[in-house]
């Protein structure tokens, strides 16, 4: 893929694909650390962006957690980091799309900072974690921490594949260290599923007045159709896509065609 990727001023890591005037706040998933992403990390979290971005003229910018955030850092703090961020590097309001633990940062950004979020689109995400989920993000941290990369990777498998969990973690258990990788300090990922674990937006929701699009995935484990519903009732201007027969890692494509010309509608 090809995209600009480096360290903005602010401390954020960041990867750009250019092709229009229009800015797309990518915010992702749990990250492992604040390096500028490797094109295995882009090959995952930007698939169809470009294609996207070409056909509605769009400016996207992937833009990580900074490495230098404090331990303790709530998702409210994070949110905040980020909208210093979008101060700092681009002119008026933008369009954001939030992924899973992305999602909950992009959704306090919106809440505490209107200004700066011209359209939002929250993805395979969910106004707070379910308990099972909470679970698995917190041992995959400590196994991360212990330096047991294929013993997480097992732990989290499941809610990836949750009708077939037994292959999912001993999938995850073989093929994650390799295709996601295993940093020596993975403090990022400490702080994402730290922050996370305070996040509950539902009595603030009706704070977005933005139009917001919401994509999840029928067969998510990790934010099941439930927390989907619940945060779509909570959502006053929402519209929502659900790819029946994906999981947590989506449709693919599809997932950036449809964001993308969500958030190129403008107004």
């Amino acid at each position: 893929m090809a995209a600009e990727t480096g360290t903005l001023p602010t401390g954020h890591p960041f990867a750009r694909i250019e092709h229009g005037p229009r800015v797309v706040l990518v915010i992702p998933d749990l990250t492992l650390t604040a390096d500028p992403p490797s094109r295995r990390e882009l090959d995952q979290d930007l698939v169809g962006w470009p294609e996207a971005a070409a056909e509605h003229g769009l400016d996207v910018w992937r833009i990580g957690r900074r490495g230098d955030l404090p331990a303790g850092s709530t998702v409210q703090g994070i949110a905040d980091d980020y909208a210093e961020c979008v101060r700092s590097t681009f002119a008026g309001p933008i369009g954001v799309y939030g992924v899973g633990t992305g999602g909950a940062y992009a959704m306090w950004l919106a809440i505490r900072h209107p200004g700066l979020v011209a359209r939002l689109a929250l993805g395979f995400t969910g106004h707070k974690l379910h308990p099972d989920t909470a679970r698995a993000q917190r041992r995959f941290a400590a196994l991360a921490g212990q330096g047991r990369w294929r013993s997480a990777y097992g732990a989290v498998g499941p809610l990836y594949f949750p009708r077939h969990q037994r292959m999912a973690s001993a999938a995850f258990w073989m093929l994650g260290p390799a295709l996601v990788g295993r940093p020596a300090d993975p403090a990022v990922l400490q702080l994402d599923v730290a922050a996370e674990e305070g996040h509950d937006a539902m009595s603030k929701l009706a704070v977005i007045q933005c139009p917001t699009l919401v994509v999840s995935g029928g067969r998510d484990g990790a934010y099941p159709p439930g927390v989907v519903r619940d945060l779509l009732e909570g959502l006053p201007h929402a519209e929502h896509i659900q790819y029946a027969k994906a999981g947590h890692f989506g449709p693919g494509a599809a997932v950036a065609r449809d964001v993308a010309t969500f958030l190129a509608r403008g107004g």
